[in-house]
């Protein structure tokens, strides 16, 4: 009978991981198509505004390469918070493992910005 039953909870704690792994890649897809469209959108500005420099004047100077920095660094991070909620779930930090997982996601996403926007600082610095 016991037997019967951790079959029953392994089948159900396995249901729950590809539950969680297919939210993971989810949001991973829609994250990844939401910034190709957002650098699209500023390509097809930046094209609109080089044909009609009046409209320059009401946009204000883009910048590109601020984003870009931004952006990879952000995906760094939150390629090292999927390590570090690894980390986090294999010590049993937390009750549940997608709290492990998005504690470490949060947490370097974080750090990368910050690193990102003293990076800036310093370039900003240098002109």
């Amino acid at each position: 009978m016991n037997l019967l039953r951790l079959n029953r909870q392994t089948n159900k704690s396995k249901k729950q991981i590809k539950m969680e792994e297919l939210i993971v890649i989810f949001t991973g897809v829609v994250a990844i198509v939401a910034i190709g469209k957002y650098f699209n959108y500023k390509k097809q500005l930046l094209e609109r505004a080089s044909l009609n420099p009046e409209e320059m004047k009401m946009l204000g100077e883009i910048k590109m390469g601020n984003e870009a920095l931004r952006f990879g660094l952000l995906f760094i991070g939150i390629a090292l918070g999927f390590v570090l909620g690894a980390v986090f779930n294999k010590f049993n930090l937390f009750t549940e493992s997608i709290f492990s997982y998005l504690t470490g996601i949060f947490l370097c996403g974080g750090i990368a910005l910050i690193i990102g926007y003293l990076i800036e600082n310093k370039k900003n610095d240098e002109k």
